[in-house]
């Protein structure tokens, strides 16, 4: 769970957490690949929606 200063609360996959093991890709590229691009995919829709809600567009 994601708590905003202002209340709000949104929940990240736990892959986005220090809660679960790094994926494979990250372990072999030596740390070089610190996210994997389907984390990256779902990140960039999460903060469209925030910035929709904020903005009232939603």
């Amino acid at each position: 769970m994601l708590r905003f200063d202002d209340g709000a609360i949104c929940s990240v996959p736990p892959q986005w957490t220090d809660v679960v093991a790094p994926a494979p890709e990250i372990v072999m590229g030596q740390g070089r690949a610190l996210f994997r691009v389907a984390d990256l995919m779902e990140l960039a829709l999460l903060v469209a929606r925030l910035a929709a809600r904020r903005s009232g567009t939603m």
